[in-house]
């Protein structure tokens, strides 16, 4: 099952609004009993949150739950504000895809970009170690980054600037196309993007970087990759030294204005240039009214993003489809897994009594062999050839030869047209049951 917020369906307002109420979800949900997995993915323009339920567990209830987690101001659920006004919510098949796309980056502003799929790798190395996500949920979250690296093999999505960061840097290239080694970059944000962008920054031979953030964790973002931290203090200094500044906070309020980067500039006697990467704004528009500072939006970007070909698209597709149905089925199998056990269980119970019984000397003669395996046998047979002959006289001996069949994988053709065994009209009861009971 999944529940989405999403800035195209829903709007960057909303997307910002439920990530902050993402804090403790997982552990909430996973605390209640129709709840097996819980993970969530936030990034700066979707809220994901993916979930294993029982198959009990109501979708509409659960659905309804967490989108008035995610959004507790509302009254989600009336008439006034329906869940579907705030998360799109999908389950089965239907949520499978949906992941599998997210990670593929077909969901994504840029068809194919590849951050996502590290977002998707973070968040649930996130539940783990929280203790939150299930098997199946691992199962599918592992299918789908492999189903994202085949799209990205196989077509050509994930070619050279095929990530919103590549193509804002790509449109701005003029500001270190003299010499990057002199370039100073200002990173405001610690978050995904923020990674992205010193990745994209290093490739393009700009080494002097530095990120500030006002929730304080620029330090450890700093050590993480290898730039400058900036305190709060420092940030009109450091505004002063950069040429490009990149923000990517993304958390609904602007955090720079035009008097905070006027004050740098009066510091400064270079012209200078804003990467605005977040949904919900990071820059004040007023800002591009200070003289010698040039603000490029992410809806500026948005307007040079490179269409998908058609070809690639269709491939990429075609690759999800059949990378969910497989999972699919997997996961559909596994659910056995109980039923395979307690099976293998109960034949290992009756092995270990043979063995008890047992000549017990020192060695055993052939004799001795093959009458504990007939006796192994008598006793593996016995139930089943017990059952055959009540349901023959339930009416249900057409469905009984078809489940031993595939129980037991025999030929049972010839045996049923002695038999006299034809298809009739089902029974009205269920045959396992009724034959569980008889023999209890």
């Amino acid at each position: 099952m999944s529940i989405s917020v999403h800035h195209s369906v829903h709007g960057l307002d909303r997307v910002g609004e439920a990530a902050r109420h993402c804090e403790g979800l997982a552990q909430r949900l996973t605390s209640r009993p129709d709840v097996r997995g819980a993970m969530v993915l936030s990034t700066c323009n979707r809220v994901e949150i993916y979930l294993d339920t029982e198959n009990t567990a109501n979708p509409g209830n659960v659905a309804l739950v967490v989108v008035n987690a995610l959004f507790p101001a509302d009254t989600v659920g009336s008439d006034e504000c329906p869940v579907n006004s705030r998360a799109q919510v999908l389950v089965d098949k239907g949520a499978l895809t949906h992941m599998f796309e997210v990670a593929s980056g077909l969901d994504s502003m840029v068809v194919g970009e590849r951050e996502i799929s590290g977002q998707l790798r973070r968040a649930h190395v996130v539940a783990t170690r929280e203790r939150t996500t299930s098997t199946d949920l691992a199962r599918a979250v592992e299918a789908s980054l492999h189903a994202s690296r085949n799209v990205a093999r196989l077509t050509g999505l994930a070619g050279t600037g095929r990530s919103v960061v590549a193509v804002a840097l790509t449109m701005v290239q003029d500001v270190w196309q003299v010499d990057p080694g002199a370039v100073r970059a200002l990173i405001i944000g610690t978050g995904s993007y923020a990674g992205a962008t010193v990745a994209q920054l290093r490739g393009r031979q700009i080494e002097d970087i530095a990120c500030y953030s006002s929730s304080g964790r620029a330090e450890r973002f700093a050590q993480g990759h290898d730039v400058t931290p900036i305190a709060a203090d420092q940030l009109v200094d450091a505004l002063a030294k950069a040429d490009l500044v990149i923000s990517c906070r993304g958390l609904g309020a602007p955090v720079l204005n035009a008097q905070l980067v006027g004050q740098a500039m009066a510091k400064r006697q270079r012209a200078q240039t804003i990467l605005d990467m977040a949904l919900t704004g990071d820059v004040a528009q007023d800002t591009r009214e200070v003289p010698n500072v040039r603000v490029v939006s992410l809806q500026d970007v948005q307007e040079q993003i490179p269409s998908a070909a058609t070809t690639h698209l269709q491939k990429a597709h075609a690759l999800v489809a059949q990378a969910v149905n497989d999972t699919f089925t997997e996961i559909e199998a596994r659910r056995m897994d109980p039923v395979v056990v307690a099976l293998r269980e109960h034949i290992w119970h009756i092995l270990d009594e043979e063995i008890a019984r047992l000549p017990h000397r020192e060695q055993m003669t052939r004799e001795d062999a093959a009458s504990a395996l007939h006796h192994f046998a008598s006793r593996l047979a016995h139930v089943p050839s017990v059952n055959a002959r009540l349901a023959a006289a339930r009416g249900s001996d057409y469905e009984y030869v078809r489940a031993l069949h595939a129980v037991m994988g025999i030929d049972l053709a010839e045996a049923a047209v002695e038999a006299d065994v034809k298809p009739r009209k089902m029974a009205s009861y269920c045959p396992l049951a009724d034959l569980r009971e008889e023999t209890a």
